[in-house]
């Protein structure tokens, strides 16, 4: 039983990793969240740093989390405790069309 548990443990660490390796990311300094912004109506949730976050393939002012985003209340809790404790962080994702938008689907806090 316990080695069941470990090779799921091992498939899901794998999974989960290997998305984050085939995004796109903030730079990997991090960068520390200024101001956290949740629109309601559409239940878009976003995040700014002063200036931009420096991410591949574009310059964006917004990081984006979509609703449709599984687990998007735990990104939030993230980022929250990372900008109360003053701390870096930085998203894995992918740019969007329109670049001042990076569409962030997971959150390191460093």
């Amino acid at each position: 039983m316990i080695k069941f548990f470990k090779v799921m443990l091992m498939t899901i660490l794998m999974v989960c990793g290997a998305e984050t390796l085939a995004a796109d990311s903030t730079n990997q300094a991090g960068q520390v969240i200024t101001n956290i912004r949740f629109d309601g109506a559409g239940k878009n949730l976003y995040f700014e740093t002063e200036g931009k976050w420096d991410a591949n393939g574009c310059d964006a002012t917004y990081i984006w989390v979509k609703p449709t985003v599984l687990g998007q209340q735990e990104i939030l809790s993230i980022a929250l405790a990372a900008k109360m404790a003053n701390k870096k962080v930085r998203f894995a994702g992918e740019c969007d069309e329109n670049t001042n938008y990076f569409k962030a689907h997971y959150i390191t806090m460093l």
